[in-house]
């Protein structure tokens, strides 16, 4: 657990700071846009925070 802690806190700094990106909300909006942009570690950075809530 102790390895994933930086990584996801860096990611969630990211994704405070782009400018235009969707809510989590909207999230078809959301992946439209994140796979339109040159940003796809976030849609990853979503998918592993998601994956971390199911455990």
């Amino acid at each position: 657990m102790g390895r994933k802690i930086k990584p996801l806190t860096n990611g969630n700094w990211v994704l405070e700071h782009i400018e235009g990106l969707p809510t989590l909300e909207d999230s078809d909006e959301r992946n439209r846009w994140l796979y339109q942009s040159s940003l796809t570690f976030t849609t990853v950075h979503d998918e592993i925070k998601f994956l971390d809530s199911l455990s």
